[in-house]
């Protein structure tokens, strides 16, 4: 999902990455999604540009074999 509006309408989400500039409002509502876990990313627009949308501030990941590889590479890059 890309965008807020398509994050806060879709359930079953994994991860949510948010751009810092978001209120902190939106932040703890994002935080808020069931199962979902939240990144903050300083600069969105190196990971939405590949698709396009340098405007987008969130980009949400469904479970399923994205949300796992993901989590994978996650895991790996912790110190």
């Amino acid at each position: 999902m890309v965008g807020l509006s398509a994050v806060r309408r879709t359930d079953g989400l994994a991860f949510v990455f948010a751009g810092s500039e978001l209120a902190e409002r939106t932040l703890r509502e994002l935080a808020g999604k069931p199962g979902a876990q939240v990144y903050q990313i300083a600069d969105m627009q190196h990971l939405t540009r590949a698709f396009g949308r340098e405007d987008a501030q969130v980009v949400g990941v469904k479970r399923g074999d994205l949300a796992r590889g993901l989590a994978k590479r996650l895991e790996e890059e912790k110190p």
